[in-house]
């Protein structure tokens, strides 16, 4: 997956995260303090991940589940 520094960063300590069907999680325990938080990761929530480029493979929804039960830290935000 690509994804800017900002994201890699989240995404490694399990605050943001890739469902089964590659929707974006985010975590209830982050908490954003400006309004760029809420530009750059809230917005996210629950919205589908871009397909790769052609060629490239998905990220594998073994890897994704992975994630999910040993980084991700639950629960995660609804869409709202």
């Amino acid at each position: 997956m690509a994804l800017s520094s900002l994201h890699h960063r989240l995404f490694d300590r399990g605050l943001i995260g890739l469902t089964a069907d590659r929707t974006v999680a985010v975590s209830s325990h982050f908490i954003g303090r400006s309004s760029a938080a809420d530009s750059l990761v809230l917005s996210l929530v629950e919205r589908s991940m871009l397909d790769p480029q052609a060629g490239e493979p998905r990220p594998h929804v073994d890897h994704l589940a992975w994630h999910g039960r040993e980084v991700f830290r639950a629960p995660a935000r609804a869409a709202g």
